[in-house]
């Protein structure tokens, strides 16, 4: 989890990043994983600002906790 905290502290600005995915790798066990956020807009009354979106799967063994 606090790998996948640290991702989410490092992703630009979703309203001034052009692209619609942002990639960034962690250490997970010694090895490098890909997270892919998506930036989308989310209706919140008036205003559609972008916000990530993480849509990948994250597992929590009884170990991790």
């Amino acid at each position: 989890m606090a790998q996948l905290q640290q991702a989410i502290e490092d992703l630009p600005d979703p309203e001034s990043w052009s692209e619609k995915n942002y990639v960034c790798t962690i250490l997970v066990e010694k090895k490098q994983k890909i997270l892919e956020f998506t930036r989308k807009r989310i209706n919140r009354g008036e205003e559609s600002p972008y916000r990530w979106v993480y849509q990948g799967r994250v597992l929590i063994r009884n170990r991790d906790s």
